[in-house]
């Protein structure tokens, strides 16, 4: 099913793995062996980080908001994101998704996803998402409920592999794994948006110097590989291991001060 995109920058930033490894498939498989990669989580409850997001020419796209909070076991990420400059008059492009995981394996229990975009003719428009984690006939599913205000809600079920995590968690997932130099793991990650999970290779090569609009810092740089797709992000050394940049090799999330 094909859903259309009302945000002008929506698969620019964030976790979003489907900008890196989009295949449209829902029943890919993977002969690689994967595993639960979550170890601990280094941030601190109550975290805000700001980031901008550029294109390859370093012009500016928007800005962003990584944001968690825990309670009761469980983990709230939040991720917001608005247009850098909007035209007079016009509402604000802006992406909020929230996913809720458990505190102590990761695994996510729900997510939400507000989209509000713009057409060519300056027209805004809603996009909303919601979908659940649980368990049908033994087997782990995800079900999501997709509304873009011009018809009835669709409704998808997708049966899922072991060792699957949501795509909208990623970066915060990243921050907890084992960092150390030549690590190397295979996990599973869970589009909502597109009803389909991808196996992921995360390998991390080296440390090296990384700048930022926050400054410069020592940082562990994790490969993703699908297929022949191979993308980036910059882990900071020291605890709590901030993102600081993601380059989905159309656009780069930077850390700001």
């Amino acid at each position: 099913m094909t859903h259309r995109r009302p945000l002008l920058f929506l698969a620019l930033a964030a976790g979003l793995l489907l900008a890196v490894f989009a295949t449209g498939c829902a029943t890919e498989t993977s002969s690689a062996e994967t595993s639960d990669i979550f170890e601990a989580a280094p941030w601190p409850s109550g975290e805000s980080l700001q980031y901008q997001v550029v294109n390859g020419d370093g012009d500016l796209l928007g800005h962003g908001t990584l944001e968690s909070m825990a309670d009761a076991g469980v983990i709230a990420l939040h991720q917001r994101y608005v247009e850098a400059e909007t035209p007079e008059g016009a509402e604000p492009i802006t992406d909020d998704i929230t996913v809720w995981v458990n505190a102590s394996t990761f695994r996510p229990e729900r997510g939400e996803r507000i989209a509000v975009g713009r057409d060519e003719d300056g027209k805004s428009s809603t996009d909303r998402w919601q979908w659940t984690y649980g368990v049908e006939d033994g087997d782990p599913v995800i079900t999501v409920t997709h509304d873009d205000g011009d018809g009835e809600p669709s409704t998808d079920t997708l049966r899922l592999r072991d060792h699957y995590y949501d795509n909208e968690s990623s970066l915060w997932l990243w921050r907890s794994v084992d960092l150390g130099e030549e690590h190397e793991a295979f996990y599973v990650s869970v589009n909502a948006l597109e009803r389909s999970q991808q196996t992921v290779n995360l390998r991390v090569p080296q440390t090296e110097m990384v700048t930022v609009p926050a400054g410069e810092f020592e940082a562990y740089r994790l490969l993703f590989r699908n297929g022949r797709a191979v993308r980036t992000a910059w882990i900071e050394a020291a605890e709590p291991h901030r993102v600081l940049r993601w380059d989905n090799g159309s656009s780069i999330l930077e850390l700001l001060p």
